[in-house]
């Protein structure tokens, strides 16, 4: 599964991005990491924050129009399933 360790993959894709070449941010002890990998923490939280805003209006978008359809019996465990994915990724997407 990887959802575990995508938080860590994310934070060294934007520390490489930053520092302009491949950065393992695990690698280095905490208070010995590059700039690069301390900057990429906050980019992580600032980006799981934004998709987990999108996800909440893209949702709530889409509960309204499956309710104006009125099958919301047929619907239901789809949009309790989108939600539970949703939930899932503000759980792992944090760094």
């Amino acid at each position: 599964m990887i959802a575990p360790v995508v938080p860590g993959l994310m934070t060294d894709y934007m520390a490489s991005r930053r520092a302009g070449k491949a950065l393992r941010c695990e690698d280095y002890a905490s208070a010995a990491q590059p700039a690069a990998c301390r900057d990429a923490y906050s980019d992580v939280v600032r980006w799981s924050a934004v998709m987990s805003l999108a996800n909440c209006v893209l949702t709530f978008l889409l509960v309204r129009q499956f309710s104006k359809l009125q099958v919301w019996e047929q619907c239901g465990a789809l949009c309790i399933e989108m939600a539970a994915c949703m939930g899932a990724q503000d759980l792992t997407g944090a760094a």
